[in-house]
């Protein structure tokens, strides 16, 4: 941006200055926000609408489309888009005042362009119809690439970055960003798990948001969902005598967190998860495997000799073992308990209640916690967490 700099300024007298003060330092600055910080699609969208309120001799406008996720899913964001370049067409062009004024907008814009080809440009009426209906689908990320001036002209408008995707306005905004994306960053920071850890999954919908609506029929959710039959953590604890054993399994959505260590993704765990079985016998397998090893860990008498004891004779002596851990430190999630020493481990609000119909193992849940300690779901009838072990 440092080209075509007047010979007037450029000054080497050797003698220093501020630089604030310089001609030369308000042209470079002044260039730069011209080239660098044009816009974006939003702000020229912005002054469509102010200019359609203009012709309507109105100081609001109301918006027809609302819901843009839900109208994309919907497969109806087409046609409303389609009625609304209509309508703005019509409004801001059929009218001399706005559509002069956005001719003069967007042609001044124009000229302060680095690009020869938009800076030259000379919009007639027909062009200006046609650039102000690409600004409103692109706007709505419907347009596509039409491979002639408009790619340019979007692209310019669109702050002159490699892509047509908005840039911020203002330097603030700029640092803002950049500041939320490395917090955001470094609170999801994990290592790329090694090869022989990872694991790839595929599926296909046709019309995902038909399948969001159906309950178990959503595949996508259902595999998400699913408990994995090895245990993620293994906690063997000794109390009034007995020695026990609790087992948390985790869900296939808590294993794609970074709240694992890539070492439980081994062999076994790629095994039962790329089993040809449907998600009905991947569950009954899941408790059949849990059934199994809960009858091979049982309850073990432990010696009292040399334990203490109340003055009820209960001993007060309590031991506690992790014999696996692959959760990393600070999770969020929510906890699933099926039975005493049998738990399963989802992310955070996967386990809810008003989500639980979806779950192949809500028959099976007795309470759901999450890692506030706040019990989201319960079914056992008691305030104690030691009544049901």
């Amino acid at each position: 941006y440092k080209s075509d700099i007047p010979e007037s300024l450029q000054d080497d007298d050797g003698v220093a200055h501020d630089i604030k003060s310089l001609e030369l330092t308000r042209l470079l600055y002044v260039a730069n926000c011209d080239r660098k910080m044009a816009g974006n699609i939003s702000s020229i969208y912005l002054t469509l609408i102010a200019l359609f309120n203009l012709a309507q001799e109105s100081f609001y406008y109301n918006d027809k489309i609302v819901n843009v996720f839900l109208d994309k899913m919907e497969d109806t964001i087409n046609g409303k888009v389609s009625v609304h370049e209509k309508e703005l067409v019509h409004c801001v062009l059929g009218n001399v005042v706005p559509a002069g004024i956005l001719r003069h907008i967007v042609t001044d814009k124009f000229k302060k362009s680095s690009s020869a080809v938009v800076s030259q440009e000379r919009l007639d009426e027909a062009k200006l119809e046609m650039l102000l209906r690409h600004i409103v689908r692109q706007k709505y990320e419907q347009r596509l690439p039409s491979h002639d001036i408009f790619d340019d002209l979007l692209l310019f408008l669109s702050g002159e970055q490699r892509s047509l995707m908005e840039i911020s306005y203002t330097k603030q905004h700029q640092k803002q960003k950049q500041k939320q994306q490395n917090k955001n960053q470094d609170s999801d920071a994990m290592g790329v798990f090694d090869e022989k850890h990872q694991l790839s999954i595929k599926l296909s919908s046709k019309n995902y948001f038909e399948d969001s609506r159906g309950g178990l029929e959503d595949e996508a959710k259902s595999m998400l969902n699913l408990p994995i039959s090895v245990p993620i953590l293994t906690l063997g604890y000794t109390l009034g005598g007995q020695q026990r054993t609790i087992d948390v399994y985790p869900t296939l959505q808590f294993i794609y967190s970074h709240h694992i260590h890539q070492e439980y993704i081994g062999d076994e765990v790629k095994d039962v998860i790329r089993s040809k079985k449907t998600f009905d016998e991947h569950y009954t397998s899941f408790l059949q495997v849990v059934a199994r090893k809960k009858s091979e860990n049982g309850n073990t008498q432990v010696n009292e000799a040399g334990v203490a004891s109340s003055g009820n004779g209960m001993p007060t002596h309590f031991t506690c073992n992790s014999e696996t851990n692959y959760v990393r430190q600070n999770p969020q999630y929510t906890l699933a308990a099926l039975e005493p020493g049998v738990y399963v481990i989802g992310m955070k609000d996967q386990f809810n209640l008003f989500d639980l119909h979806m779950q192949r193992s809500r028959k099976n849940i007795q309470y759901i916690v999450d890692d506030m300690g706040f019990v989201l779901f319960d079914r056992t009838a008691s305030r104690s967490v030691d009544s049901f072990g």
